[in-house]
């Protein structure tokens, strides 16, 4: 499963170069795409707190729980639970990751 370290990189990667015009925030899809494009094929279904991290980094905006639950269905949660949306916002808000995920 994906590790800070990988959304680091994703995220540097997926970073516009820089013009005269500001980069339009990020939608949670976009962020999710480049998390799985970083983390590679078989990566599998990243953590809800990897999830928020990724949002946290990308600095998406308005982070909501609405913004929290489609990225959580793009990265392939289908039906996420009270729970998972609650670790998913945590990380979002905080960009920390939990210790076991670290």
């Amino acid at each position: 499963s994906p590790t800070e370290e990988d959304v680091q990189k994703c995220l540097a990667g997926a970073q516009a170069p820089a013009t005269a015009q500001p980069a339009a925030p990020a939608t949670p899809e976009e962020v999710i795409f480049a998390l799985r494009m970083a983390a590679g094929p078989g990566a599998g279904t990243p953590p809800p707190e990897v999830v928020g991290a990724a949002l946290h980094q990308a600095k998406v905006s308005p982070l909501s729980a609405e913004a929290v639950v489609r990225a959580l269905k793009e990265a392939g949660h289908t039906s996420p639970s009270p729970e998972v949306v609650q670790a998913a916002l945590q990380a979002a808000v905080s960009g920390q990751l939990p210790k076991e995920l670290q």
